[in-house]
């Protein structure tokens, strides 16, 4: 309801998860009574099927009644072309901005001026690795005992479950990894030791605050500004086309009741956000109540880095400027199914590109 203040026509943007599809139900039941309208806008994968959720969103908009505008996201660039929307404050960029470009478009041609999200609301349930560590403090010995099976089935085995969920939890086991990170040598198979050694001597902004709390690094998480940059860009994209969005699940509310709920509410016998879906028991399409994943969008994004892969390669090599931060190494041997590889690839040369334009901007200005 706070987030749809002012808004003449609302859209949302409309998955499958359990993050978007609460939204616009509730966007729905809010706006039912009014004059107002409400639309939505989806991403569609025509060529990638594992990431396309139309057969979710497209009924459940019929179900409500409500328009819905697809956006077909293999047919659109991620390429490193000249249109590209770059902020010459900070180099920050991602291949999805190309999807969200196109998402802002059609809302601008709708005549839509608010857009909710449902992004980050899997980051309020990020306390469920410490649920069986909690429960045993507590004494609910049983309770945990069924959790750890639980999770034991997800995970695929014994040692992996109790290892992640039960002693990487414990006090006194958190407090000496954190000491053995402090200390270790710098290595990372990414990073270059520069930007290890900056990343090790700054602790988390939050990080006093946060330790008030039974999560602390759920806090930092939620609470660090709406990932600064990404909000940032976010906010130079939207104002090309003068559409704002909103996000209900960073509600300071919310997110600070969340934070307070205890870890064992979190994580239900396998079951993940046993909240929102208690909440949303009566109107959540079967699909969606039987989610306990979330779908991504690396797929389609990572088949176009592939196609590009020749041309970002000599885009990084025209200027050794990323290696600052990334190891000259990172990219000798890539592969496609190493996916984080090519999103890395993908962001080196947009760093690069950036340089380039900042550099022949400040030039010009000068001139």
């Amino acid at each position: 309801a706070r987030r749809q203040r002012g808004a003449q026509r609302l859209g949302v943007l409309l998955s499958g998860g359990l993050d978007s599809v609460p939204t616009i139900l509730s966007a729905h039941a809010q706006r039912a009574q009014g004059s107002n309208a409400l639309m939505a806008f989806s991403w569609v994968f025509s060529r990638t099927p594992t990431s396309d959720e139309s057969h979710i969103s497209g009924p459940l908009c019929k179900d409500l009644g409500i328009p819905q505008i697809e956006i077909d996201c293999d047919h659109i660039d991620v390429s490193m072309h000249d249109s590209l929307v770059m902020d010459r404050r900070i180099p920050f960029g991602l291949p999805y901005s190309e999807y969200q470009r196109a998402t802002l478009e059609q809302a601008r041609k709708q005549r839509c001026d608010v857009i909710l999200s449902g992004l980050h609301g899997d980051l309020l349930y990020l306390g469920a690795d410490n649920v069986v560590a909690q429960a045993l403090i507590k004494g609910r010995f049983f309770y945990a005992w069924r959790e750890l099976k639980a999770l034991k089935q997800m995970r695929g085995g014994w040692w992996q479950s109790i290892k992640r969920y039960l002693l990487l939890q414990l006090p006194g086991v958190k407090a000496g990894l954190a000491w053995f990170r402090r200390h270790r040598p710098i290595s990372s198979e990414q990073l270059s030791e520069t930007a290890m050694a900056t990343l090790k001597a700054a602790p988390h902004w939050l990080n006093a605050e946060s330790q008030a709390y039974s999560r602390p690094e759920q806090y930092q998480k939620v609470l660090d500004g709406f990932a600064g940059e990404d909000c940032q860009h976010a906010r130079l994209l939207e104002a090309r086309y003068r559409v704002e969005r909103r996000y209900p699940f960073r509600d300071r509310e919310l997110c600070e009741f969340m934070l307070s709920v205890p870890s064992d509410h979190l994580f239900s016998l396998g079951v993940t956000r046993p909240i929102v879906k208690a909440a949303y028991a009566s109107e959540l399409p079967q699909a969606v109540k039987e989610r306990n994943d979330k779908t991504l969008f690396v797929e389609p994004v990572v088949k176009q880095i592939k196609a590009q892969q020749a041309h970002l390669l000599s885009v990084l090599a025209a200027s050794p400027a990323w290696t600052a931060y990334v190891r000259p190494d990172r990219f000798d041997a890539l592969t496609p199914e190493d996916s984080l590889a090519m999103l890395a690839l993908w962001r080196c040369a947009y760093y690069n590109l950036w340089r380039t334009r900042v550099n022949a901007r400040f030039s010009s200005s000068c001139q």
